[in-house]
């Protein structure tokens, strides 16, 4: 999966692309201007990627939930769900 976000999603991400590797185990983020590699994390099975928050949130095969910034600090979580590489970012609604 390729997310790259623009100035229409969140400021705070401009200029960056996030791209999910499930059968590499691995994410990278790329600067968008000077096509940098900026990191590449192990992420087991990792596919789906969304922002929310002005963070990425990625998922996996294997259950984890991972959360990165910009300054490319994450936190991950486990759970039980195994998770697909269909995942979207809904704005919450006030009903």
């Amino acid at each position: 999966m390729l997310l790259m976000v623009t100035d229409l999603t969140r400021r705070k991400l401009l200029n960056y692309v996030l791209a999910t590797s499930p059968r590499g185990n691995c994410y990278g983020i790329w600067n968008s201007n000077s096509r940098e590699l900026l990191e590449i994390k192990p992420l087991a099975d990792v596919s789906g990627a969304a922002v929310i928050n002005k963070q990425w949130v990625l998922n996996s095969g294997s259950g984890s939930i991972a959360y990165v910034s910009v300054t490319r600090q994450s936190k991950r979580n486990q759970t039980s769900i195994i998770w697909d590489n269909h995942w979207c970012s809904i704005p919450a609604v006030k009903i």
